[in-house]
């Protein structure tokens, strides 16, 4: 299901737990309390089949789409912040729609 999470992230709600893990099938995975996927977060299925992968050209990059990410993290309001390990490095906000 997921592969390689480099850091892991918690968010803890009344009626569910969250676990967030930068996945290095190019996305952040998603699962529930018991390890059941909620969603993939930024998927690329293609960015880590690319040759000079991680370090792709900075027109491959789309603001939606993760290549190569690392770092998560979950604020209070369950925005997802991604760190990714790429030639330039990028920080991604993805905030949380009700």
């Amino acid at each position: 299901m997921w592969r390689t999470a480099a850091t892991i992230a918690f968010r803890s709600l009344r009626w569910q737990d969250e676990v967030y893990l930068p996945d290095l099938n190019s996305r952040i995975t998603v699962l529930d309390s018991e390890d059941r996927l909620i969603t993939h977060l930024g998927e690329d299925q293609q960015a880590y089949k690319q040759q000079g992968w991680p370090n792709l050209p900075k027109s491959y990059y789309r603001p939606d789409k993760f290549s190569s990410p690392h770092g998560v993290c979950v604020d209070s309001q369950g925005n997802v912040y991604v760190a990714e390990w790429i030639s330039d490095g990028r920080v991604t906000k993805l905030v949380r729609q009700s």
